[in-house]
C-alpha cells in the first residue's frame, strides 16, 4: 500500500470498502488500523506508519476545502490572485494549468501519485 507524506501531512492507501479507522501504538510504532467485510464477516487489518505523531484527518472522498488548503501549495498571481499547484504536470505552476480551487490541486495530488480518494486516509503530523 502506497504511503506520500506531504506538507506534514500522510496519506495513507488503504482497501475499498475498509472503515473504522484508528491510529494506536504497539511495540513503540504508529500503526493504522481498519476493519474489512470479507466473505465469512469483519476482520481488522493494520498497517505501519512513519514515526510521528498521527492524527485522522479524514477520508480524501469526504475533504473539505479548507482542509485541502493544508495540505497543497499556492502562490498569489498578480491580476489572478491566488492558485493552487497542477501536481499532474512536471511544472506545477505553468500558466493556464494551475488550479483555482484547494480541491481541484488536491485531487491532482492524488491522482499525480495513484492513488484513489475513495481508498486513501489522510493523517496529520501533530508533531509539526
Amino acid at each position: 500500500m502506497k504511503q506520500v507524506e506531504h506538507n506534514g501531512y500522510l496519506l495513507q492507501e488503504v482497501p475499498g470498502g475498509a472503515y473504522g479507522f484508528e491510529v494506536y501504538m504497539v511495540y513503540l510504532k504508529k500503526r493504522l488500523a481498519w476493519w474489512e467485510n470479507g466473505l465469512i464477516g469483519s476482520s481488522q487489518e493494520a498497517c505501519d506508519l512513519p514515526k510521528a505523531n498521527w492524527q485522522i484527518i479524514s477520508k480524501a472522498s469526504e475533504i473539505t476545502e479548507e482542509q485541502a488548503k493544508g495540505i497543497v501549495e499556492r502562490d498569489y498571481f498578480d491580476g489572478i490572485g491566488y492558485q493552487y499547484a497542477n501536481y499532474n504536470i512536471e511544472r506545477k505552476w505553468t500558466f493556464g494549468l494551475r488550479k483555482n480551487t484547494a480541491l481541484e490541486s488536491f485531487h491532482s495530488l492524488l491522482k499525480s501519485k495513484g492513488m484513489k480518494p475513495s481508498e486513501t486516509i489522510i493523517l496529520f503530523n501533530q508533531q509539526k
